[in-house]
């Protein structure tokens, strides 16, 4: 029977293996383009994969494509700029090169400088074509501009009647018409006004930024475009959470640039196909770093937090193998849809040993829910520390009242048959108890001082007289069923 069960194991781990290599990205990422035919998909392919197994093939159609393209003369700077831009290394660069310098001489002197220089500084025809331009200081300038060696602004605060321009909004234009960008957009709207493709441009500002937005996939280009366009359709709504809520999330872009940082979850807008890094640090849990990628039908990016080694009891009661969910006198215990349930119709202690060193501080903390009362008498539930001679409590009971002490002989009694100290007086009112939801109880130890609380109100603070030997952590119940979502013990 156990060597069929291992046959079994060993195929079903065969089909496994070979469905993760049927799933293999990057030659679906090759399949897709090679059945598209489409010169897009081949350039997505070499940028999701620039090292990658098709790579030869690709260049070779991508190049193909171009050179089909640069043939078409109406349309050669735009498949030029957009070439140089994607592959400034690639072989098609002295083609491109020749074919701009002939297009340039066609259109002119005027324009030599426009088409041809601002492309090529260091080009092959530069040299012609500067002492074609040169002079006069403004022609040295405007060969400065040309070079990129002097800003717009500058050449046109200096030459405001330049009879470049023209030719400066013209440069300006095709440079923006061939590589939208906010940064040439705005430099068109800032020095050209009232030019009369400003209008037009206007109407494709939406575009011109979000391409922006598509070319660098920063924090800067993603914060212009949500700033400017709140409420545009090109936008995804994304929620970053994590388990435990109670940590902080830095959420940055590739090259480490912040775009949000705050408390889970973490809320924001981005565009499909961004890739983000999310990061998390926290000294209660281990940190973590993962990069995610935004998809149009996934929105939402949930991180499952692994607590540090600070915590000697973490439990969350998401396996029914938990050392707390075994039954015992007077009590059931069982594990249901991540919550420990716990009923007794008695008091009952419920104590587990721990290497905990009592002399060091410690936080041990219980999130529980009373949901009924079982039996007549006080309905509680609470947390135990200490050893079997000093065992210090802590507890609720069903209307939200308190009670803590310690253990004593001599107090016990036919209502109290484990002795503990004080239970006779009137239970405190705890002022935050929640009813019908969740309650969390937490005991802090720092030096001698012991403070208890629920919800984040003090309830108690005392200064420990005996620490305790025993190591033994507890959860007391009495005539109640109750639900406890968390125990956690951090030193």
């Amino acid at each position: 029977m156990r060597r069929r069960a291992v046959y079994t194991l060993s195929f079903l781990l065969s089909l496994f293996l070979l469905s993760c290599q049927d799933e293999n990205p990057e030659d679906k990422a090759w399949e897709k383009a090679v059945n598209s035919n489409e010169l897009q998909r081949y350039e997505e392919y070499v940028r999701q994969y620039p090292e990658g197994k098709y790579k030869e093939e690709a260049i070779r159609y991508i190049d193909s494509s171009y050179q089909s393209m640069l043939a078409d003369t109406s349309q050669l700077l735009t498949v030029a700029d957009r070439y140089m831009e994607m592959y400034p290394g690639g072989s098609l660069l002295p083609l491109i090169e020749e074919k701009v310098y002939l297009y340039a001489g066609s259109q002119g002197d005027s324009l030599l400088n426009i088409i041809y220089y601002s492309r090529f500084p260091e080009g092959k025809y530069a040299a012609t074509v500067r002492e074609a331009a040169a002079g006069s200081e403004e022609e040295s300038d405007w060969q400065k501009v040309l070079a990129g060696e002097m800003d717009y602004e500058t050449f046109l605060t200096t030459y405001p009647a330049s009879t470049h321009k023209q030719e400066l909004e013209t440069l300006l234009l095709d440079s923006l018409n061939a590589n939208p960008s906010v940064k040439l957009y705005r430099q068109l709207l800032n020095l050209f006004p009232q030019s009369s493709a400003v209008a037009a441009l206007k109407e494709k500002e939406e575009e011109i930024y979000y391409k922006d937005l598509q070319k660098s996939m920063s924090a800067g280009s993603l914060r212009r475009f949500t700033a400017k366009f709140p409420q545009s359709s090109k936008l995804t709504e994304i929620t970053v959470s994590t388990e435990p809520e109670s940590v902080d999330i830095t959420v940055s872009d590739t090259a480490g640039r912040k775009i949000t940082s705050s408390r889970a979850p973490v809320r924001l807008l981005a565009v499909e196909g961004m890739r983000m890094v999310v990061t998390v640090n926290s000294s209660d849990y281990e940190s973590q770093h993962d990069t995610i990628t935004v998809e149009e039908l996934n929105q939402n990016f949930f991180v499952k937090l692994q607590p540090s080694a600070k915590y000697l009891i973490y439990e969350e009661f998401d396996s029914p193998g938990s050392v707390w969910s075994s039954g015992g006198s007077g009590y059931t215990a069982t594990v249901e849809n991540g919550y420990l349930k716990l009923s007794a119709t008695g008091q009952v202690e419920i104590l587990k040993k721990y290497n905990i060193d009592f002399k060091r501080d410690f936080v041990l903390t219980m999130k529980v829910k009373i949901v009924k009362k079982t039996a007549p008498g006080i309905s509680y539930a609470g947390l135990l520390w200490g050893d079997r001679y000093s065992l210090h409590y802590f507890f609720i009971n069903i209307d939200g009242k308190t009670k803590y002490g310690l253990k004593e002989r001599k107090s016990k009694s036919a209502d109290n048959p484990f002795g503990y100290e004080a239970w006779t007086r009137e239970w405190m009112s705890a002022g935050r108890f929640h009813k019908d939801d969740f309650n969390e109880m937490k005991i802090i130890k720092k030096g001698k001082k012991v403070i208890y609380s629920l919800n984040g109100l003090n309830i108690a603070a005392f200064n420990l007289m005996v620490t305790p030997k025993d190591r033994l952590i507890g959860i007391g119940l009495g005539n109640a069923e109750i639900l406890i979502d968390k125990l956690t013990l951090k030193q």
